[in-house]
């Protein structure tokens, strides 16, 4: 519905198959617990047009680091088809900063490898992609006509790029 809340039905079927999905071998974040919420909303389960009232619930995830992709997106500028900016546009400094954190702490091999920032930075950008890519290619094996692929991304925070 948009709402970018969850349901519990649909917290159960993420939790199961994250952890199917560490069972098999392929990164990702672990699934530790599901809160439900006293909020309900309504839901079409059975796709026949009729909506029932389900409650919302969250998934909490456990993973070495929560920086991802939109860690680094929330300093782009305005967004041509909305007009709407991210929080901290013009911020060069920050994104800057949190990628000298990223390479020192969670790929220390290439800090140590690189004196010019440039080549560091390169060699990074490398090293996510190619990861990326495996880790996709992963996921696709095994992922079901139902799965939201739209948030795909979020998945692969924490101890799947960044360590």
């Amino acid at each position: 519905d948009g709402d970018g809340r969850k349901v519990l039905r649909s917290s159960i079927r993420e939790f199961l198959c994250s952890e199917a999905m560490f069972a098999l071998g392929i990164p990702t974040t672990r699934a530790a617990s599901i809160v439900t919420s006293d909020l309900y909303v309504t839901r079409y389960p059975l796709n026949n047009g009729e909506r029932i009232s389900e409650c919302c619930s969250v998934v909490m995830r456990l993973a070495s680091s929560f920086i991802r992709f939109g860690s680094f997106e929330i300093f782009l500028g305005q967004d041509e088809f909305s007009g709407l900016q991210c929080p901290s546009v013009g911020r060069h400094d920050i994104p800057a900063q949190l990628l000298d954190y990223v390479v020192e702490n969670f790929y220390p091999h290439i800090q140590e490898t690189h004196n010019n920032r440039k080549e560091r930075n390169l060699s990074f950008f490398r090293e996510v992609m190619m990861r990326t890519a495996k880790l996709v290619a992963q996921h696709r094996q095994y992922e079901h006509p139902g799965s939201n692929s739209g948030l795909w991304p979020l998945w692969f925070h924490g101890q799947v790029l960044w360590t």
